[in-house]
Parts: structure tokens; sequence; C-alpha cells
């Protein structure tokens, strides 16, 4: 009677395992990418900030 009680409580965990070496794997790829970045010159604007009317509410 012992047996079937001891078969479940048997996690298998080589799937966890090959899950967090691919997420490894890619956390090793992607940080690299992340830190190479280009300069933008990005253009300035020649207009004022825009001027917004106060929405008014008579009741």
């Amino acid at each position: 009677m012992n047996e079937p009680a001891q078969d479940l409580s048997e996690i298998n965990v080589t799937p966890l395992v090959d899950v967090m070496l691919v997420l490894l794997v890619i956390f090793i790829v992607t940080v690299p990418v992340m830190r190479l970045s280009i300069p933008v010159d990005l253009p300035q604007s020649q207009a004022g900030p825009l001027k917004e009317t106060p929405h008014r509410i008579d009741v």
C-alpha cells in the first residue's frame, strides 16, 4: 500500500532543469545585446509647449 503514495511524492526535476537552462542561455545572450547602444541625435522642436485650456463644467 505504501508504493502508490511513494510514486506520487517523487517529482521529476528534469523538465525544470531544462527550462532553467534555457532561461539562463537566453539571459546570457540578451544581456550583452542590451548593453550595446547606438547614439542617436534627436531633432529639437521649434514650437513651444502646447497651451491647454481648462475644461469648464457648469452645473
